[in-house]
């Protein structure tokens, strides 16, 4: 089980991030670790915000899927609440939107989306 959150690098670290902020994930067999765009060359982020908008940012440009289809099944589009058999979804994080051909789109998802936050997952 992972859990990942925006973590503190320890404030005192000798290394030039100590007391920065990036976003983590951590488990019992490999610890903790940066994620995403903080995983490689970030600097680190001087608040817990800034560190969850920096892995926001990469999973809609990473993570996000626009051609999700259920194949038996409709459900109201959650901007316009038409019948659709659309969504977006996060790939592997299984957030999703239903959302008809209109409104399937990254600028109405990122309305929608408000981060990361703290989660659980495997």
């Amino acid at each position: 089980m992972n859990y990942d959150k925006a973590r503190q690098i320890d404030p005192q670290a000798d290394r030039p991030d100590a007391g920065k902020w990036r976003y983590t994930t951590s488990n019992r067999r490999v610890g903790t670790y940066a994620i995403g765009y903080c995983a490689d060359g970030c600097p680190g982020h001087d608040t817990p915000e800034e560190a969850e908008a920096h892995q926001r940012e990469y999973e809609l440009d990473r993570c996000l899927r626009l051609d999700g289809r259920y194949v038996d099944a409709q459900h109201k589009c959650v901007v316009c609440n038409e019948w659709t058999q659309g969504f977006a979804h996060f790939v592997p994080m299984g957030a999703h939107y239903d959302l008809c051909d209109e409104h399937r789109t990254r600028e109405q998802v990122e309305k929608l989306y408000s981060g990361p936050g703290e989660r659980w997952h495997f």
